[in-house]
């Protein structure tokens, strides 16, 4: 059986890394998981950011005009595909997290 928590155009929710801080940020004003997924062509996921992510950023000197580059994290938690629901509920349960990506065999979103 295929992890399939929620039934959304979850494209929406998907940056490039190149894309500036300020586009971040609004991207993630304008939807309800707050955060983005990075993702390269193809949405090959490369990471997640949140808006604690840019605030620390931000916090630290960073230009709201710089790309996201180094400040999304990379270490993220997602489940396969092919793994059950009831997994999918366990990580989030554990890390405390609301949305969780569904990736392929290639590391490639196909749900959230």
């Amino acid at each position: 059986m295929q992890v399939r928590i929620m039934n959304i155009d979850f494209k929406k929710y998907c940056i490039k890394e190149n894309a500036t801080i300020k586009e971040t940020m609004k991207l993630i004003d304008e939807n309800v998981i707050g955060a983005a997924i990075v993702v390269e062509d193809g949405l090959k996921v490369k990471g997640l950011i949140t808006d604690g992510d840019i605030r620390r950023a931000l916090i630290n000197g960073k230009n709201i005009n710089e790309s996201i580059k180094g400040i999304y994290n990379k270490n993220y938690k997602y489940v396969n595909k092919f793994e059950s629901k009831k997994r999918a509920k366990e990580i989030m349960l554990k890390y405390k997290i609301r949305h969780l990506p569904v990736l392929d065999e290639e590391g490639v979103l196909t749900d959230l």
